[in-house]
């Protein structure tokens, strides 16, 4: 009963993660302003994960997971260093919740009590309705604020709204449930894997219904990507699909025929998508375009930066969280909505927890890397490998995955099932080979 109740909680936590619904406790400011990274807070679904792993008790991590295991707890380590050291301790203690509930919900994920198909449905199931949202936001061109649902207030007029500004109107990117297009569309690349997933392992001989559930999912979340405009989460999909069609075709790892008609229904739901939103599409790859120029014009001015942030502990860094708190140190007398971290995840976490940490952190993802390597003929393998393509570009173009809660728990949960596939067809290949070579009629000992 209770390792139910402890399963029920973790799905109930991957399903909720797009919604950020959380408790403000406290709000840093800069020059006498509050900003979006000063916030200090606790999510609901840190609380669902918490009661999750209290209820689960001591972890029973999947064979062959120790060394991933071990390099993340030296990435916690080092980030623990890092809140010691850090330019801001409140804000970097705050951060390092996240951190801690991120590093959770991934032990969470890789426990042998939890079922890898249970993780993958819960998340494509909890995009559905943020899915739906942002359809409305889009239409609509407006969004209330509903703070027990962790809803702003978005509106296509409004100034600093996410918008795609053509020659005749504006038009309010997709938000969905989350604090910016670009993270939503981050989530709906992951979900889009995902779904690919479960279509490739699905036995579709009696599934009429499913192929139609799936056929559906295709069709609602390659629309709503195309409306979040978001240039990085199209980037991410399409690098994570060329790289499973590609390996597929290498290892010849062809899908069921089902699969194909799927994938040929969410195609043209893009190409629906693509013609009625073709201008404001367009506009995104326009340099020239006045919001496009701007938003290229920040983006570079953010790396001149970085260097003066580094610059204050390259040993440890400024601690986890505290990138924009030294940035306004560094760079006094700004605009308050100007000290945002640089676009780069990869960057972000050097400055924030030093050449130490980013060891760490390179040993972390390398080990998981290595283990998906070493099954990269594997359909699993194939698809792990996908997953971290999309979440490696994701965190070379955008920092939401090491800056924020939603990214971290997402990075989590690609990390966790990349781990899982691995090390689920490593199982399969090993007790393959077993079987070949036990003699004709001797049963296997137990």
């Amino acid at each position: 009963m209770r390792d139910r109740l402890a399963n029920i909680c973790m799905l109930l936590a991957v399903f909720l993660l797009p919604w950020q619904t959380r408790w403000i406790y406290g709000q840093l400011q800069i020059n006498g302003s509050a900003w979006e990274y000063g916030a200090l807070s606790v999510y609901v679904v840190e609380l669902v994960l918490a009661a999750a792993l209290l209820l689960r008790g001591w972890p029973q991590a999947l064979p062959g997971s120790f060394r991933p295991m071990r390099s993340g707890m030296m990435l916690l380590a080092a980030c623990f260093f890092s809140v010691a050291l850090a330019q801001s301790l409140p804000l970097s203690m705050a951060m390092m919740v996240h951190v801690l509930g991120a590093f959770c919900l991934f032990m969470l994920v890789i426990d042998v009590r939890t079922r890898t198909r249970d993780v993958a449905l819960a998340f494509v199931a909890g995009l559905l309705l943020p899915s739906a949202l942002g359809w409305w936001q889009v239409v609509v061109g407006a969004s209330p604020a509903m703070s027990w649902f962790g809803l702003a207030s978005h509106e296509a007029m409004q100034s600093g709204a996410s918008v795609v500004e053509t020659a005749s109107e504006r038009i309010l990117r997709a938000y969905g449930s989350l604090p910016h297009p670009n993270i939503f569309g981050g989530y709906l690349a992951v979900g889009l894997v995902l779904l690919a997933w479960l279509t490739y392992r699905q036995p579709f001989a009696r599934a009429k219904v499913l192929i139609a559930v799936l056929s559906a999912g295709a069709i609602v979340f390659a629309s709503t990507l195309v409306v979040t405009f978001s240039r990085g989460a199209w980037l991410s999909l399409g690098g994570g699909l060329l790289v499973l069609i590609a390996l597929m075709l290498w290892f010849r790892k062809m899908p069921p025929r089902e699969v194909f008609p799927i994938a040929t229904i969410g195609l043209l739901a893009v190409m629906a998508t693509l013609v009625v939103f073709h201008s404001a599409i367009f506009t995104r790859f326009e340099p020239g375009a006045r919001l496009e120029a701007k938003s290229i014009a920040e983006r570079a001015g953010e790396w001149q930066y970085v260097d003066d942030v580094v610059r204050y502990n390259p040993v440890t860094g400024v601690g986890v969280g505290g990138y924009t708190a030294t940035l306004a140190k560094a760079v006094p007398d700004q605009e308050v909505w100007a000290y945002q971290p640089v676009h780069n995840a990869l960057m972000l976490a050097l400055a924030e927890i030093g050449l130490i940490g980013f060891a760490a952190l390179v040993w972390f993802v390398g080990s998981i890397d290595k283990v998906s390597y070493r099954v990269a003929r594997s359909g699993n393998g194939i698809f792990a490998m996908a997953l971290g393509t999309v979440l490696l570009i994701v965190a070379l173009f955008d920092h939401y995955v090491w800056s924020l809660w939603a990214g971290l728990a997402l990075a989590a949960v690609c990390l966790a099932l990349m781990l899982r596939w691995s090390l689920e067809a490593e199982s399969r290949g090993a007790a393959a080979i077993v079987k070949t070579k036990m003699p004709a009629g001797r049963p296997a000992r137990q």
